[in-house]
């Protein structure tokens, strides 16, 4: 058994699918791994305020993603109804390929200029670099896939992560 091994299970959405869009993934990891990463997160909520801004939307307690639609929709209003040149951007990022492009000396390199100290980032870093994946297909486990690059959606870990490298530059891979 590898401890940081993601079984992931397609569960179809009707009763008899025909296309990927009517499957459902559904990810299920070790619990001892759950554990490691639950504590990581403690530690990384601490820090989480010294690296977002306050007006990054992300991880405000008591905010709702719903929210973030709305406050969206104030400011593309607020660009249609402007009047003069002003310089204004707004960005739509897609975050799931975000977080699949992410490389993982960029993450190693940005949590360690955060402070955190060696043993933390060693230790995110072995949560990060040492997933395995493997799909249930029939009842059958396929062989092991190993990413090179990109974090996890659905892990503990990750949106900390994500949050903390956001406003740098991405490096893709």
């Amino acid at each position: 058994m590898v401890l940081n091994q993601t079984l992931i299970s397609l569960v179809p959405k009707v009763p008899s699918p025909l296309d990927m869009t009517q499957l459902r993934p559904i990810s299920f990891c070790n619990t001892i791994y759950k554990v490691i990463s639950k504590i990581i997160v403690q530690r990384l909520m601490n820090l989480l305020p010294k690296l977002v801004s306050p007006n990054q939307v992300a991880f405000v307690l008591g905010r709702h993603i719903q929210d973030n639609i709305v406050v969206a929709q104030e400011v593309l209003h607020k660009f249609r109804v402007m009047k003069g040149k002003k310089g204004f951007i707004a960005w739509k990022i897609d975050l799931a390929k975000a977080y699949d492009k992410l490389q993982w000396h960029f993450i190693q390199s940005v949590i360690t200029k955060a402070g955190l100290g060696n043993l933390i980032v060693d230790l995110i870093m072995l949560c990060v670099t040492t997933v395995q994946y493997r799909i249930v297909m029939n009842g059958e486990l396929t062989e092991p896939l190993t990413p090179r690059c990109g974090i996890r959606q659905g892990d503990l870990i990750s949106p900390y992560l994500f949050c903390s490298m956001y406003g740098k530059a991405l490096p893709l891979c």
